[in-house]
């Protein structure tokens, strides 16, 4: 198990069951999150500790590559679906655990940076006052085929927002 994954596992959920909706008009941290777990939550826990209770709004955001891996079994698709939803879901009960409004997107496609801008620029018109967050891997050697194997994802919606937004 990853140590990320190891360090934020055992987070306590809260008390609370109620779901609480997300209001359009409030401010909205949105959260760019993969597979893990660990890198999701610790984005979140950080701005909640470095911003108290300025954000109302948890919404998550999650893209999944369709290729012909995704499609190269029975039921491969359906998994990747559950396993994504499952991740969603978890960040979402895990803020209204703690009384946060929360809410959750997904999308496929055959472009995860294509669905992720897509989704933010969709959410930046419901939401009009979020900012948007994601982590980034670190490891301990850097080389050019980590780089690769991990694409820049993050870097890449960034310039792309960017880049619209400047224009």
């Amino acid at each position: 198990m990853p140590l990320l994954v190891e360090v934020f596992a055992n987070q306590p959920f809260g008390p609370l069951t109620e779901p609480v909706e997300p209001k359009a008009d409030d401010r909205s941290a949105v959260f760019i999150v993969g597979s893990s777990r660990g890198g999701g939550l610790h984005a979140l826990l950080w701005v909640l500790r470095m911003f108290p209770g300025h954000f109302k709004n948890f919404l998550f955001v999650n893209a999944r590559t369709v290729d012909s891996h995704a499609c190269g079994g029975i039921g491969a698709l359906e998994k990747m679906r559950e396993e994504a939803v499952d991740t969603l879901e978890y960040f979402v009960d895990f803020c209204h655990s703690h009384g946060m409004a929360a809410s959750s997107y997904i999308s496929f496609g055959t472009d995860a940076v294509d669905e992720v801008t897509r989704q933010c620029e969709e959410i930046n018109r419901e939401y009009p006052s979020s900012i948007f967050f994601t982590s980034k891997l670190i490891f301990a050697t850097d080389n050019w085929f980590t780089r690769l194997l991990h694409k820049q994802a993050a870097l890449a919606v960034q310039r792309r927002l960017g880049a619209e937004n400047a224009a």
